[in-house]
């Protein structure tokens, strides 16, 4: 993950790292006709550096229909955030920045069977964040030079490699 600040003034204070390296998950669920698939898909990465990041994204995926072995690809636009998830206690996770993910992916899946395959891909996502402005008093030694009270705007890419286990009904 890779997260700039279009106004560095007015997103983060200095302090704060915007990119890092984590685990991510997924679950996807849809419909697929012959070389045609469509759905939805969400993304949960947890960045080493302290951050989540999530997307919710509505996609299309477009395959080679070969017997065994179907390349594909898959693009999708939907929603995004940036915040720090309590596992442990979920009404305990701040979140403040939204945004917009536009997602795509290359791949390739191996079918052992009619309903079940293996597969592995390569994806990117490119996010537009918001920082929504805050009402409660920060300490102004930790804001820096950033108001709070004004929004602040991000741009950024997620890279991913990606192993899959897909089981079809």
């Amino acid at each position: 993950m890779d997260l700039r600040a279009l106004n560095a003034d007015n997103y983060y204070p200095e302090f704060v790292r915007l990119s890092g390296m984590g685990p991510a998950g997924s679950l996807a669920v849809g419909f697929r006709v012959s070389f045609f698939a469509a759905g939805v898909r969400a993304t949960l990465a947890h960045y080493g550096d302290g951050f989540d990041v999530g997307t919710a994204v509505g996609e299309i995926t477009l395959m080679l229909p070969t017997p065994v072995v179907k390349p594909y690809l898959r693009v999708g636009f939907g929603l995004g955030w940036h915040g720090d998830s309590d596992f442990r206690a979920p009404a305990n996770s701040q979140t403040t920045v939204f945004g917009f993910a536009f997602t795509g992916a290359a791949g390739l899946d191996i079918y052992l069977a009619e309903w079940f395959s293996i597969g592995a891909a390569f994806g990117l996502d490119i996010l537009n964040m918001s920082r929504q402005r805050l009402s409660e008093p920060i300490d102004p030694a930790d804001a820096g030079t950033v108001s709070f009270e004004e929004t602040g705007d991000a741009v950024g890419i997620q890279i991913r490699g990606q192993a899959g286990v897909t089981f079809r009904f």
